[in-house]
């Protein structure tokens, strides 16, 4: 994950001034890599159990390390990310589009909630951190 980091914060200043295109997506994907980075850190800290756990179906699932790793959502973050980057970069365009892409982040962030993979909370603070990181990267523009 590291060298993927850096390989995309690397073309990121890279394509700043030649390509501002190619930036936009660089940008859009060093801001998802980097809440995917944070929330997995946390996930491992934290070790919040998924919902599973606490249904019929939890002695089957205690063995799977992933069923102890549901705060915060990685799915969320990297919906939020990538939307927020698009958003932050497309500020006067069309409404409809914008609409839609929130809209689809937001049903990324429902669909983790519905299919029982992660709590409210989680998917609010994976949204969080995502929306977050395309706001660094954009501020910072590494």
């Amino acid at each position: 994950m590291l060298l993927g980091l850096g390989a995309v914060t690397s073309a990121d200043r890279a394509l700043r001034d030649v390509r501002p295109d190619l930036y936009s997506v660089a940008a859009g994907i060093e801001a998802a890599a980097w809440a995917v980075a944070a929330t997995e850190l946390l996930k491992a800290g934290v070790a919040r159990n998924r919902p599973v756990m606490y249904t019929a179906d939890a002695p089957e699932a205690a063995d799977e390390l992933d069923s102890r790793r549901s705060f915060p959502s990685a799915h969320a973050a990297v919906a939020s990310a990538l939307a927020t980057s698009y958003l932050l970069r497309t500020a006067g365009d069309d409404t409809a589009v914008r609409i839609v892409t929130i809209v689809a982040a937001a049903g990324v962030a429902t669909m983790r909630v519905v299919a029982a993979r992660h709590f409210p909370s989680d998917v609010l603070a994976g949204a969080a951190f995502g929306a977050g990181a395309a706001v660094a990267v954009d501020f910072l523009r590494f």
